[in-house]
């Protein structure tokens, strides 16, 4: 069943008894929050974060309705990523202050300060009306745009589509003219009929704008259609049943411990939020997939579950262990336990839930029914036992994921970089010139580099053609060290030249599908 507000579907997970809120009958589900997730996966707010060099995500939401809060709901988590500081969000509205004060009864976990602070979202609520505001000379929106934390990525969601076109369009002006630092703009939009030229393509190599939320696409992939996203939530669930009987606890946890069928909606929901970050997971371990912007997650190879399983293992027993290739270089233990936990912290937030009062040894206390959590704490107040518990639901997916034959694995994030100085100068900064098992190719344009000469065009087209066409490949990223503009060549010696815009274009084509586009631009 279908449920169009989001506030009730949270409502209705809360139902009394055991089994589905609705008696097991049926399923519901809503696309607002399928559009959410969808943006989540196409944008991968922590990757982008990473990609600019910033300490945490930053995300800007205009508009917070329905639409709004489940963006909001979902990215705390989904921004949660090894190396990265709690994510930061802006919530603009023209009624900000009726909004915190909503959010700030539905969710108090969140702004009471229950989640330890090394985990603690941050929120900033902005008053103003996008439908009026200038974004190259607004002052509140200038407090958003610096500082230290920059936007990694804004968001249009009032639900006033032509409004939220309107507003994006003028965002996406003010950065072109370097008014506003650029970052991409998500603009959502129910229907597919948006003339293309104002809809945007994909052949925009570089593009801002981008659309979510178009109805075909979400409901052809909405999560209670999704084979993986069904059954993963179970794996996860009989994992820590097995690891809770083995345990002992002698604390209450019978809900808990029941089968799938038995346990309360918002019970399953704590379930699958853990498995939504399981791709986060794997990127984090240092993998990367083709697809990775559909939100699958992939299959894995024998070898590579083998190789997921023993970074597992070495961060139970070995907190000083690197994973090879991560994206932060951090030790194993801060990549599948402290991040996990903090994550668990936000969920839990979200869901009500708190520390308890403390006994005479000074432990928190847990009362299920009263949502009080001894494990509502820092991640370094946690004992062995209970951080090394985290690792379990990551290992039990990782045995699902695995198949004994698979086309496409999943890859190391082994990395080859491309250096376009000039329009005359082409670098090629990697172990082997061929990129024989790069699964990401960086493209990095100088600059200055407008245009592109014909020999280095050329050369470029022919690496990036043998690279995508190995089956390694997974993710091509352009990183702008400056504007990059559609310049004119009027000299005739030069009419074999091509702009660097119309060059990035030619190398998209070239991408095969699942391979990944993304682009990043470095300067402000």
């Amino acid at each position: 069943m279908h449920l169009a507000s989001t506030g009730l579907l949270a409502d209705l997970a809360e139902g009394v008894g055991t089994g589905s809120a609705h008696g097991g009958a049926f399923e519901s589900f809503s696309l607002k929050a399928d559009a959410a997730r969808a943006l989540l996966a196409k944008a991968r707010l922590p990757m982008r974060a990473r990609d600019c060099g910033q300490s945490r995500v930053h995300l800007v939401i205009a508009g917070v309705g329905d639409q709004g809060e489940a963006i909001l709901f979902s990215a705390l988590t989904a921004a949660i990523a090894a190396g990265l500081r709690p994510p930061k969000v802006t919530l603009i509205d023209q009624c900000a202050k009726d909004v915190r004060k909503r959010l700030g009864a539905l969710r108090p976990r969140l702004f009471d300060g229950s989640i330890p602070k090394d985990a603690r979202p941050r929120f900033a609520f902005v008053n103003l009306d996008i439908a009026a505001v200038s974004f190259d000379l607004d002052e509140s929106i200038l407090g958003i745009d610096l500082g230290d934390d920059p936007p990694t990525a804004w968001v249009f969601c009032s639900g006033r589509d032509e409004v939220d076109l309107a507003a994006g369009r003028r965002l996406e002006l003010a950065m072109h003219q370097r008014c506003r630092r650029p970052a991409p703009i998500f603009i959502r939009r129910w229907s597919a009929r948006m003339p293309e030229e104002l809809a945007g393509g994909n052949a925009d190599p570089l593009r801002l704008t981008n659309f979510f939320g178009d109805i075909a696409h979400t409901v052809k992939n909405a999560e209670v259609l999704n084979e993986k996203a069904f059954l993963l939530p179970k794996v996860l669930h009989d994992a820590y049943r097995g690891g809770a009987t083995a345990a002992g606890s002698p604390i209450d946890i019978d809900q808990f411990r029941q089968s799938w069928n038995g346990l309360p909606e918002n019970v399953r929901e704590a379930n699958r939020s853990t498995a939504r970050h399981i791709g986060q997971k794997l990127i984090d371990l240092g993998f990367l997939w083709r697809g990775m912007d559909s939100g699958g997650i992939p299959t894995l190879s024998a070898e590579t579950a083998g190789a997921c399983n023993a970074l597992i293992d070495a961060a139970g027993e070995d907190g000083s262990k690197l994973i090879p290739a991560a994206p932060c270089q951090a030790p194993a233990s801060d990549i599948v336990l402290r991040t996990e936990h903090n994550r668990w912290l936000v969920d839990r937030a979200i869901a009500g839930w708190m520390a308890g009062p403390r006994d005479d040894r000074g432990i928190p206390r847990r009362d299920n029914r009263r949502r009080l959590h001894d494990n509502i704490r820092s991640f370094d107040e946690l004992d062995a036992e209970t951080r090394a518990r985290y690792a379990r639901p990551l290992a039990a997916a990782i045995r699902m994921l695995e198949r004994s034959e698979i086309n496409l694995d999943a890859q190391r994030r082994e990395t080859g970089e491309i250096r376009l100085c000039s329009a005359d100068v082409l670098e090629v900064h990697s172990q082997d010139t061929d990129f024989v098992g790069v699964s990401e190719l960086i493209i990095r344009v100088g600059e200055t580099c407008n245009i592109v000469a014909e020999p280095v065009r050329g050369k470029l087209r022919a690496l990036v053609a043998d690279w995508a066409y190995q089956s390694a490949a997974c993710r091509l990223l352009v990183l702008l060290e400056g504007p990059v503009e559609f310049a004119p060549i009027d000299d005739d010696d030069d009419k074999n030249s091509l702009t660097t815009v119309e060059v990035l274009r030619e190398l998209m084509e070239l991408l095969a599908s699942g391979i990944v586009y993304d682009l990043a631009r470095l300067y402000r």
